[in-house]
């Protein structure tokens, strides 16, 4: 499975001291529902990559690249969800998860 890099920022001492942990938490909950769902969709493509690989029986050259191709678009996508975590506000971000998903 791809590794997600999905930051979730340490708080500072200094916002520590200033605000309640509680308080931190509820700041950074678009990035823990960012990093859930980027971890449950990889985990979801890759179930669906191994259901699929026990019906090949002999790789080629064209299965390797389609494979290849099928790793990039998992790769894209915790890019992708961090992307529309900081910018949900935005369609365009919808859309350039939405077709990272697609692929």
């Amino acid at each position: 499975m791809t590794l997600l890099i999905l930051e979730v920022g340490v708080p500072s001492i200094a916002t520590l001291n200033k605000l309640s942990f509680g308080a931190v938490l509820a700041n950074r909950i678009p990035d823990f529902i960012g990093l859930v769902v980027s971890f449950l969709v990889s985990a979801l493509y890759w179930i669906g990559h191994i259901k699929l690989m026990k019906f090949v029986s002999v790789v080629t050259g064209k299965l390797l690249w389609i494979n290849i191709f099928f790793l990039l678009t998992i790769v894209l996508l915790p890019f992708s969800t961090a992307m529309y975590v900081n910018g949900f506000d935005y369609q365009v971000l919808l859309c350039f998860i939405a077709s990272i998903l697609r692929l």
